[in-house]
């Protein structure tokens, strides 16, 4: 089997679509593909059973930072037999989004300044939660005057933004194997207009 590309290293930006040729004498019934590189290792973009256009998927390159990573491909037949592609170098290279904007830690107060900081909740999953393969990550924020900006991190890493107030979400599939046990940390933050902000954070096992 074999990724379909223009060739063995390619720059890409924004959404598109990925596929690949495959064969068997007995019949391919799913295709995964994996992505590499940039601190992922063997993360799942997609794992497909549908068979139209070479068990394609749409990959929105712009949930990714840019950089250069490597794609591959596997395909099981129903004897569970298993393929595996030749990787692909993908080199990403998507315009830079706007700057999250600088919190002011201890902003210093003024004579009738807002200085009350935002209230922000995880939604899901609750602390102490075992995950399973897929969670959707939500967190709600509110504030005295207007909520900005709204930012998800896991273990450090900023997933998702939203420049507005309401609800913050994020659907997480982190699994390429069974859980195994591991702990980690989702963490929520607001800011409002005039600097002020706040977190809040759960641990999780998966």
């Amino acid at each position: 089997m074999k990724i379909i590309s223009n060739g063995d290293t390619v720059t890409l930006s924004g959404k598109l679509g990925v596929g690949s040729q495959t064969s068997d004498n007995i019949g391919v019934v799913r295709v995964r593909y994996y992505l590499n590189g940039n601190g992922y290792n063997n993360y799942v973009l997609a794992d497909t059973t549908n068979p139209g256009w070479g068990y394609a998927f749409s990959w929105d390159t712009t949930k990714f930072p840019n950089g250069t990573y490597t794609v591959k491909a596997e395909a099981f037949d129903a004897a569970g037999n298993v393929g595996t592609s030749p990787n692909v170098t993908a080199i990403l290279n998507n315009a830079s989004p706007t700057p999250t904007p600088t919190p002011t830690p201890t902003p210093t107060p003024q004579p009738g300044a807002d200085t009350s900081k935002p209230a922000v909740t995880i939604v899901n999953p609750l602390n102490n939660a075992q995950l399973g393969w897929s969670t959707n990550i939500q967190a709600t924020a509110t504030d005295n005057i207007k909520v900005t900006w709204m930012e998800l991190h896991i273990d450090g890493k900023r997933v998702a933004t939203i420049s507005q107030a309401g609800t913050i979400s994020y659907q997480w599939s982190p699994l390429t194997s069974p859980p195994n046990g591991s702990k980690h940390t989702i963490t929520a933050k607001a800011f409002d207009a005039a600097g002020n902000w706040s977190e809040t954070s759960v641990s999780v096992t998966r």
